[in-house]
C-alpha cells in the first residue's frame, strides 16, 4: 500500500510561492500573444504562443472589466516600481513599421 497525501484546494497563494503539487487539476500555459473578442453576453481571449492558438478564455463582462484593471494596476505597480514604462505589442508594431529604432551599442551619440 502506499501513501498518499490528502488533497487541499489549491490557492492563489501556492502558485505564487511555487508550492504546487507534482499532480493538479490546474493547467498552466504561457503565452506571448491574445486577441479579444466579444460576443452579446461575454469577451473572450485567444492565447496564442509564437503565432498558434493555444488556449481560449471566455469572461463575463463583469469578470473582464476587473480583470483589466487588476491587470492595468499590476503593470503600473511595477512600471512605478522600476521608473520604467513597459512597452506594449502595438507600440513595438509601430515603431518597427515606422523604421525607429534604438541607439546600438556602437551609438557614440549618448546623452549621458
Amino acid at each position: 500500500m502506499s501513501e498518499t497525501t490528502p488533497k487541499r484546494e489549491l490557492t492563489v497563494e501556492d502558485v505564487i510561492e511555487g508550492r504546487l503539487p507534482e499532480v493538479t487539476d490546474v493547467s498552466y500555459f504561457y503565452a506571448n500573444g491574445f486577441t479579444v473578442f466579444r460576443g452579446n453576453s461575454d469577451a473572450g481571449i485567444l492565447f496564442s504562443r509564437s503565432n498558434k492558438p493555444i488556449i481560449v478564455v471566455n469572461l463575463s463582462f463583469t469578470t473582464a472589466k476587473t480583470l483589466v484593471d487588476k491587470l492595468g494596476s499590476l503593470v503600473a505597480d511595477l512600471e512605478a516600481a522600476t521608473g520604467r514604462p513597459i512597452m506594449t505589442t502595438t507600440f513595438i508594431d509601430e515603431a518597427v513599421a515606422r523604421g525607429e529604432s534604438s541607439p546600438s551599442k556602437d551609438d557614440s551619440t549618448s546623452s549621458e
